[in-house]
């Protein structure tokens, strides 16, 4: 039975994806490199593409960065529509709801992001990848899956991730957690359902009814 929801954050419940390509350029700019248009961006942030502009040598280096500095911009967050009222009934149900994410910052600072959008109540654990050597992003979320886990005391048919991003998907199927895809992070839904997502649904607004009708999962109560 579920008794944990492990959400991720960017894409997942905030739409922070201005704050992505402003980041994503300045640390561009720290490496010397030539910046990129929002067009461009938006193609290639979709294909999962973005490290074309990164030379490889400086790549895990560069990620790392961009990672630290996600946070700066801090005012910049928008809850995506429907993600309240999928946590209110989450927690109704008596789970636990565990939000994860790959930014290297202070979990204090997501926690102040989440009591912006009005969600910090229904959050009883927030992980960050600030202490996690950076490898790569598959291996960072394997990482941090693994602490909830343990944290929680779970087993992994006891979870559930809610994700955007292929790595996250990959993560939780290495880890043989169940995990339910959006598309509000531009990923083409054949290849989350490809990766292993259990099913997919346009966003958050849509997962309640999803487990309200679907045979995918049973809940503790």
């Amino acid at each position: 039975m579920i008794k944990c929801f492990i959400f991720d954050l960017d894409q997942t419940l905030v739409n922070t994806l201005s704050r992505f390509y402003r980041v994503f350029n300045i640390t561009l700019k720290d490496f010397n490199l030539k910046e990129i248009t929002w067009k461009d961006f938006i193609v290639n942030y979709a294909r999962d593409t973005l490290d074309r502009y990164i030379p490889r040598p400086y790549r895990r280096e560069f990620w790392e960065i961009f990672l630290e500095k996600y946070s700066e911009l801090i005012g910049e967050v928008e809850l995506i529509d429907g993600a309240e009222d999928c946590l209110r009934y989450l927690k109704r149900m008596f789970l636990s709801i565990v939000v994860v994410t790959g930014r290297r910052v202070p979990v204090a600072e997501v926690m102040y992001e989440l009591a912006k959008v009005s969600l910090i109540q229904y959050v009883d654990a927030t992980y960050t990848a600030a202490r996690i050597p950076f490898k790569d992003h598959v291996t960072n979320k394997i990482l941090l899956f693994k602490k909830v886990l343990n944290d929680f005391m779970l087993e992994p048919s006891e979870a559930l991730v809610v994700a955007d991003y292929r790595a996250d998907i990959i993560a939780s199927k290495s880890l043989k957690i169940k995990v339910i895809g959006v598309l509000t992070g531009l990923e083409r839904e054949e290849v989350l359902r490809s990766l292993g997502a259990s099913a997919v649904v346009y966003s958050v607004k849509e997962l309640c009814t999803l487990l309200k009708s679907s045979k995918l999962i049973s809940f503790t109560s």
